[in-house]
C-alpha cells in the first residue's frame, strides 16, 4: 500500500507491479512521508506539507476517518506491535517524549528534554531510541529510553554525521558516522547498547539498508561515488548530489559484504524486503520511482 504523490490517493499494488487498486478517494497533497503500522497494516501516520507547515495525521485504510496529531509534533514512530505511537512534541523551551494509543488518544509524556530535534525509533516493546538529527558538521547523540524503568541512557555522544537503523526487535544497531568535516563515512554494526562495534566494508547510510527477515543478513545500497560529496549526510539530504549505488549483502555475523547488483546506478532509499526474502523493494531518490530486485534464494 502507498500514497501516490500524484493526486495523493491511497492505493495498493501486488508485488509484481500489477493490479493497481485505489483504496481511498481522500486526496492528500504535498505528502512528505507515510509510516505504516507494521504487522497490523491498517493505519499509517501521514506527514504532509500545507501552507509551508508540516502536518501529521493517522489515517485508517478501512475508513476515511483521520486523526490529526498536534501541530507541534516533530517526529513519530509506531510501537513494534502497532498498538501505540511515540512522538516528540515541542512544549515551550523543551520537547516531550510522548506515547499514545494507535488512534493518537490518551497521550502520556514520558520524558522532557531541552534538545528539540530528536528522531524517534521504537525497536522493541520497552525501548525507544532518540537520535539527534544528523549533520556531518555537528556532533550527534543517541539515547535509549527504557519505558518500563523510566530510565534514560546514552549510547553514543559526540559522533559527527550519526545516523542509525535498529534491527527488528532491537537486538543490534546499524550506524554510520563521519569525521568532524562530514567526510570519511563509515558503517558499523553494534549491540543494542552501542558496544561490540564491528566495521562493515561497504560504507553507506543506515537508511539505505534493510534487515532481512529471520536471517543474520542485511541488504545495503552502497555508494560508488562517495568522493563526489563534500559533507555527509547533509549533501544527500539537501539533494545537492545523488549517490550512485551498488547493492551488497552483509553477513551480520562476520560483517563482510558481497556484491549483489551494480549494473544500473540507483540512489536507493526506503528499502524493504518481501517476507520470504526473495525480493528487495526500494525507491530511487532521483525520481521517486519504485523498483524491485529479485535476490538469489
Amino acid at each position: 500500500m502507498y500514497y501516490a504523490k500524484a493526486g495523493g490517493n491511497l492505493e495498493s499494488v501486488d508485488t509484481s507491479g500489477k493490479n493497481v487498486q485505489k483504496l481511498s478517494n481522500v486526496t492528500v497533497l504535498g505528502i512528505y512521508e507515510s509510516l505504516w503500522q507494521g504487522p497490523k497494516k491498517g493505519k499509517g501516520i501521514v506527514s504532509y506539507i500545507e501552507s509551508d507547515s508540516l502536518k501529521r495525521f493517522i489515517g485508517n485504510v478501512a475508513t476515511t476517518n483521520v486523526t490529526f496529531l498536534p501541530q507541534s509534533v516533530t517526529a513519530a514512530a509506531w510501537s513494534p506491535d502497532g498498538k501505540q505511537i511515540a512522538y516528540m512534541i515541542r512544549q515551550g523551551d523543551s520537547s516531550g517524549l510522548t506515547i499514545a494509543d494507535e488512534n493518537g488518544q490518551k497521550p502520556k509524556v514520558l520524558y522532557t528534554t531541552p534538545i528539540p530535534d530528536f528522531n524517534v525509533f521504537w525497536p522493541s516493546s520497552n525501548t525507544i531510541l532518540l537520535a539527534s538529527r544528523p549533520s556531518g558538521i555537528a556532533p550527534g547523540i543517541l539515547f535509549s529510553f527504557d519505558i518500563k524503568r523510566s530510565s534514560f541512557e546514552k549510547i553514543f555522544v559526540e559522533q559527527y554525521g550519526l545516523t542509525i537503523l535498529p534491527s527488528p526487535g532491537g537486538s543490534s544497531l546499524l550506524y554510520a558516522k563521519t569525521n568532524a568535516s562530514g567526510m570519511a563515512l563509515s558503517l558499523a554494526l553494534s549491540d543494542a547498547d552501542g558496544r561490540g562495534s564491528r566495521m562493515i566494508d561497504a560504507p553507506t547510510l543506515p537508511e539505505k539498508c534493510v534487515f532481512m527477515y529471520g536471517r543474520a543478513g542485511i541488504i545495503c545500497a552502497a555508494p560508488k561515488n562517495l568522493a563526489e560529496f563534500v559533507t555527509l549526510p547533509d549533501d544527500w539530504y539537501m539533494g545537492t548530489a545523488f549517490f550512485k549505488d551498488r547493492f551488497v549483502s552483509v553477513n551480520a555475523t562476520t560483517t563482510t559484504a558481497s556484491d549483489l547488483f551494480s549494473e544500473k546506478e540507483f540512489d536507493a532509499f526506503n528499502l524493504f524486503m518481501s517476507l520470504d526474502n526473495q525480493f528487495l523493494f526500494f525507491q530511487d531518490k532521483k525520481d521517486f520511482t519504485l523498483w524491485r530486485l529479485r535476490l538469489e534464494p
